[in-house]
């Protein structure tokens, strides 16, 4: 009774053979209309989860509206100053390589040794110093501090 309402009054025909096969209109219609009991649990844990992505998207938006809308200005504050970036540079072109877990003590012996022999070039051709890590100098760190 209740499917041949909804197949006649809100789907507008009238089907012949419910059992056979249901189209996908009549299927769809049922899921929203005839809902099943969901034995779940979403405990507080995926609210937050929620809240935090929704926050980060939200806070992402409106900084890039931001930037947007204050482009122009920007750009027009730069040219009335007259400001080249590259202006007052002393190099043409930097490469700084850095190798995450690499021991810097360690790539001066095989260098020394000729197990490193482009990377001895690139010493010897330009400057060579060891970086600073952080603490403690686990990898998650150091790309989250650079």
């Amino acid at each position: 009774m209740v499917a041949g309402f909804i197949f006649k009054e809100l789907l507008g025909f009238r089907y012949e053979g419910f059992m056979e096969r249901p189209p996908t209109r009549v299927v769809l219609v049922a899921l929203v209309f005839l809902p099943a009991l969901a034995h779940a649990y979403a405990g507080p844990g995926a609210g937050f989860a929620v809240l935090s992505s929704f926050w980060a998207i939200f806070v992402a938006f409106l900084y890039s509206f931001y930037a947007l809308m204050t482009w122009p200005f920007r750009q027009l504050v730069r040219f009335l100053r007259r400001r080249n970036a590259y202006g007052r540079a002393k190099f043409e072109r930097v490469v700084i390589l850095g190798f995450d877990g690499m021991d810097p003590d360690l790539a001066e012996r095989f260098m020394k040794e000729g197990r490193l022999p482009n990377l001895a070039k690139l010493r010897d051709r330009g400057t060579f110093s060891k970086l600073r890590t952080t603490f403690p100098a686990i990898s998650p760190v150091a790309c989250r501090r650079s």
